[in-house]
Formats: structure tokens, sequence, C-alpha cells
């Protein structure tokens, strides 16, 4: 008996089962009917639209010819990038004072006039080898976040400066621009301070350096070339006896690590605050290329005009809604 219960009610839930599938395929088998439905619905409408709207959208296209052509008459402008090292401070602190500074105070109106945009990214190593794998964006989201899971992926002390900037002919104006920014960069007192400590900081270090290679080196000729050098020491391995002699390089270790320590200080101990990394320089195309004049006055043409046309095609519903909101607060 036990064992028809069980059966029974097996095959109450395998029946229960199917019957929820395919209820559940029934429904998405609508809901797949109706979504296309809509979407037919939709090509049609924009289709309509654009037939009833046609002379509207060619107005546009020649809005867009004229403003692409307005836009290839400016002098092309480039996107130019140095990048900058400062061991004396942090990345962040360059990095912020660049995007506070007022151009035009520092540079003449006729150089001035010709920059579109300055400012300092981070510098991302993604691998952690000490190079930069990428220039993180100026306005991304991830320059606003400051969670450990961009910020460890960030140079400290090593950042980018962009300047989009017109260059028609003289492209010299680069150099002002460079002087300008290093000027800037360097008007700061808490950097000069900081630098000051830095330099202080390394040089003691190198000087501390210099002293134990000098006396591990004293001491290494005096293992080398003493008599008791000579001697044999003896070193028990077991129930063995064994004679070795002693090691002559023992110091030849450590004499490599305090060398290549000194030398990665001094290679990052320089004068100024500032070490220019790659100067500014003109990339080999423009930004405003007769395509990309193209597509950007499309897109914005086309989008305004589309929300103009819009309006004005759906005027009467909107002017009966209004009419039904007045009515309604009366």
């Amino acid at each position: 008996m036990a064992e028809d219960f069980n059966t029974e009610n097996n095959q109450e839930r395998e029946i229960d089962l199917i019957d929820l599938m395919g209820r559940f395929f029934n429904w998405l088998g609508r809901a797949i009917v109706q979504l296309g439905t809509l979407c037919k619905n939709v090509v049609l409408w924009v289709i309509i639209f654009l037939i009833r709207n046609w002379l509207l959208y060619a107005c546009a296209c020649i809005l867009v010819v004229g403003l692409t052509f307005y836009k290839n008459t400016k002098p092309p402008y480039y996107d130019c990038n140095m990048r900058l090292e400062c061991m004396c401070a942090n990345a962040s602190y360059a990095i912020n004072r660049v995007n506070g500074w007022n151009y035009k105070i520092g540079l003449s109106d006729s150089i001035s006039k010709q920059i579109r945009h300055v400012d300092a990214s981070y510098l991302l190593d993604y691998n952690g080898d000490g190079n930069a794998d990428a220039v993180e964006e100026y306005n991304s989201q991830a320059m606003k976040d400051t969670t450990s899971a961009y910020t460890r992926m960030r140079m400290a002390h090593t950042f980018d400066i962009n300047v989009e900037i017109y260059i028609a002919k003289d492209s010299t104006i680069l150099d002002s621009v460079r002087n300008a920014i290093m000027a800037y960069l360097y008007d700061d007192k808490w950097i000069q301070e900081q630098n000051i400590l830095w330099q202080r900081e390394s040089k003691n270090r190198i000087s501390r350096l210099d002293k134990e290679i000098e006396i591990l080196d004293s001491l290494q000729k005096k293992e080398y070339f003493s008599k008791e050098n000579k001697k044999l020491g003896v070193e028990r391995d077991g129930s063995f006896l064994m004679i070795s002699e002693k090691d002559k390089r023992l110091y030849h270790n450590d004499l490599i690590s305090l060398t290549n320590s000194k030398l990665s200080v001094e290679h990052k101990l320089y004068d100024e605050p500032f070490k220019i990394i790659k100067d500014i320089s003109i990339p080999v195309n423009p930004i405003n290329t007769v395509s990309r004049n193209v597509k950007h006055s499309f897109m914005v043409v086309m989008f305004f005009a589309t929300i103009a046309i819009l309006i004005f095609d759906r005027r009467k519903w909107i002017k009966s809604l209004i009419k039904e909101s007045k009515e309604t607060k009366e």
C-alpha cells in the first residue's frame, strides 16, 4: 500500500511539473510574440514619423553639412601629452595643482586662446612592474573613486598632463606651454620644501651607502688577503669529517646589493622637483579630422533636431495635455 501511495504522489508531482512547464513556455511564447509585435509597431511608427517629417530632416542634414564645413575651417587641434615624475611629493598633489591651474594667467592671450583644455591624470600600472600601462581618463568614474580597487593601480610619483591645443603653423607654441606648466608647478612653496628635504635625505642615504660599501669592501680585501684565510675550516656532516677552504667571496652579493641600492637612489635624485619623462610633442594626426567632424556634427544636430521635430510633430497632443492639466487645476 505504501509503495502504491508513493507511486501516486510521484505521478501527481510529475503531472504538476509538466503543467507548470507548459504554462511557463506558453507565457514565454506569448511574451515573445508581444515583443515582436511591439518592435514591429515601433519600427513602423519610426518610418512613418520620418516620412511625415522628411523635409525637416532634410533641413537638419543641411545644418550638418554647414556645421561640418565650419569646423573644417578651423585650424587642427591636437591632443598633446607630457609625462612628469615627482619623487619629493605624491602624484595626487601635482595632479590637483595642474587641474586647478588658470592657464590664461600664466600665458599670453595669443597662446591661451589656442588652448582648448589642460588637465592632469593618473598613470595606471596594471601588473605592478613600475611601468605605466595606461592613462586614466580625466572625467572617468575611476578618477573620482578613492577605493583601493583603483588607487592601488595608480603610480605614486608619475603622472600625465594632457593639453588640447590648436596648432596652425608655428609649433614652437608647445615650448611656451611646457615652460608655463613647469614654472607653475615649481612655484609652490610646499613642493620646494619637500624637494629640499628629499635632496637632503637622498644625499645622506647615498653617503651612508658609500660608507657601508667602503667598509664591506675593505673587510672583503682583508678576508681575502689575510693569512688566516688560507687556513682550512672543519665542517662535520654526520659521522664524516670534511675539510674545505673558507669562501673567499663571502661579501660579494652584499656588495652588489648595496651598489644597486645606491644606483637606485642616484637615479631618482635630480636637482629640480619635477623630471620630464616624456616631453610634450605634436601627434601625427589631429583630433578634428574631416571624418570626426562629420560624425560629431551629425550626432549633435540629429539629436537636437529629433527632439525639436518630435515636439513639433506632437504639438496638438502636447497642447491637449496642457489644456487638460489646466482644467483639472481649475
